[in-house]
């Protein structure tokens, strides 16, 4: 897979949440999370860390949300091997993960998985699909968080 980490913040959120984003362990989540979906090895997604303001505008131009959203995915063209975009809001990461009483990098892997699977085409509009995304979302981050992250 061919990844593009990406900062997008005012400049001193990384400080302000004594994060330290290790695109080399971005990296290797996302080609993880790609070879137990099957995606070929020639797709191409990217993810951009966020602040509030920048997803807020986000969720507004493409959804009318006026409000700030903790992730939103961009599918892309997969004919052409571009998967999408992935946008997560750190800020917002870091709420929930003071709420789910886990470390802001969990919580980042949580939604970076979330993403990813709605560019594969999963959704939670109905009960179904919902329980569909969620245990498959629960059990790729179960098993792939731990050996990038916690290594």
């Amino acid at each position: 897979m061919e990844i593009f980490i990406n900062l997008e913040t005012e400049p001193d959120l990384l400080s302000r949440l004594n994060y330290k984003l290790d695109n080399h362990r971005w990296v290797a989540y996302l080609e993880s999370l790609g070879k137990s979906t099957h995606c070929a090895p020639d797709t191409i997604v990217s993810v951009t860390f966020s602040d509030n303001a920048t997803i807020h505008h986000l969720n507004y131009e493409y959804r009318e949300k006026d409000q700030p959203t903790d992730v939103l995915s961009f599918p892309q063209d997969l004919e052409n091997h571009l998967l999408g975009d992935i946008i997560v809001s750190l800020e917002k990461a870091q709420e929930q993960a003071l709420e789910r009483d886990q470390s802001l990098e969990r919580e980042l892997a949580f939604l970076v998985t979330h993403g990813f699977l709605h560019l594969l085409g999963y959704d939670h509009q109905n009960e179904e699909d919902e329980k569909e995304m969620f245990e498959l979302q629960k059990a790729l981050l179960e098993l792939h968080f731990p050996i990038c992250f916690q290594a």
